[in-house]
């Protein structure tokens, strides 16, 4: 059987980087959000802009610390930056069986955090907008984000990651703490510049009857590592999750994701779809764990590959540990070229062929969206989507 140091970096890229390249990152500078404004211009990712204007809570960090909070909710939210405000029960479990060697290199370098609350009985109807800004120079950059949703809450949170082209290690964790019957939202929009590399952490922790509805894109870095890791520890808990990529050039896309079962009647769908043209490569390993007691739980996990150039190439690796008979769990991965058969239909109907291939690569990965409610950060979603360079 492969051992869990086999898998943590099998077929990844992330051993061929050099550590000592990079440096802590000592003094920052502020934000505003008129700074951030211009850059989302200039940078051509207008369609975040949307989500800013009707934000209830606007945060900015930069270069991992936060940089200004802008509270429009009437303190409805508890939003704050604070070491001491780290949910103690969060931190243990990161540190358990999903902790890996990125989750330590970024608790030894964690100098600030974001704490985002839903107060019990709570729905918050607009997001929680967070634009993580990265300025520095071949450094290490640990952006720390924890949610806790009460008892019946609900909220919605969206993680934005942009920079101008620099060179910097970008290690960011999101913790999320879904309490009984609560719900949340959550996104995040890998934008960084194709020089930096990203490795990421996003761990839920959800208790009984609680909802996880959550989406991965990933457009830029030349190295992007994300692990996604859903524990649904209580029962009638739900976890919809879904990751969209985009790889171009020399990228590398990096997918782990684990759907920890652990309460009875729990359910999960994991979704992914990557799309790689030049020299790109990608790895998707995706466990599903049925643990013993997790009776009548059901599980999918379901990964889509289209490689539009010679040059491109992925590796889809579905794996299942089941420890209980009552349970339903389906896998499935493809990867493989464009359809000819769906290119010529459309050239019959007048369309030219570059164009019809663009339509078909841009559906690809907006199918991903359908497995999650409709919200603005969906329509964001796709409208990024549709503005992605060929």
């Amino acid at each position: 059987m492969p051992t869990l140091e086999s898998e943590v970096f099998k077929f990844s890229k992330i051993p061929e980087v050099e550590l000592t390249e990079f440096e802590v990152q000592k003094s920052v500078g502020k934000t505003s959000l008129t700074e951030i404004e211009k850059l989302l211009a200039q940078l051509n990712y207008s369609p975040i802009q949307e989500l800013i204007d009707i934000g209830a809570v606007v945060v900015i960090t930069s270069d991992g610390k936060v940089s200004d909070i802008i509270d429009r909710s009437n303190s409805t939210i508890v939003c704050q930056s604070s070491a001491g405000s780290l949910p103690i029960d969060v931190t243990d479990k990161r540190l358990e069986e999903t902790a890996s060697y990125f989750d330590l290199l970024h608790g030894s370098l964690i100098e600030d955090l974001l704490y985002v609350s839903c107060p019990k009985n709570s729905n918050i109807d607009k997001p929680v907008v967070i634009v993580h800004l990265v300025r520095a120079e071949k450094s290490f950059i640990a952006p720390l984000v924890v949610v806790k949703a009460g008892e019946n809450s609900a909220i919605r949170v969206c993680e934005v990651f942009i920079s101008e082209v620099n060179d910097s290690f970008v290690i960011p964790v999101t913790l999320i703490n879904l309490e009984k019957s609560s719900r949340v939202s959550h996104f995040r929009y890998q934008l960084l510049s194709l020089q930096n590399i990203f490795v990421a952490l996003q761990l839920s922790e959800q208790d009984e009857n609680s909802q996880l509805s959550s989406l991965y894109l990933s457009v830029g870095s030349k190295i992007g590592r994300m692990r996604i890791d859903s524990v649904l520890n209580g029962a009638g808990s739900e976890a919809r999750l879904a990751s969209v990529g985009h790889g171009r050039f020399d990228q590398k896309l990096d997918l782990r994701t684990k759907q920890d079962h652990i309460g009875q009647r729990s359910i999960s769908r994991m979704t992914s779809a990557i799309v790689l043209g030049g020299n790109a490569e990608s790895v998707t390993t995706g466990l599903v764990k049925m643990r013993k007691g997790a009776k009548r739980s059901e599980a999918i996990q379901s990964n889509k590959n289209l490689l539009v150039s010679s040059g491109a190439n992925a590796e889809s690796v579905p794996n299942l540990d089941i420890l209980e008979n009552d349970v339903r769990c389906d896998h499935a991965s493809s990867v493989g070229p464009i359809d000819l058969d769906q290119v010529h239909y459309l050239e019959s109907r007048g369309v030219e062929t570059r164009t019809a291939k663009k339509l078909i690569i841009k559906g690809f990965l907006n199918s991903t969206l359908e497995s999650l409610p409709s919200s603005s950060e969906t329509r964001v979603a796709g409208a990024l989507i549709q503005g992605l360079p060929d």
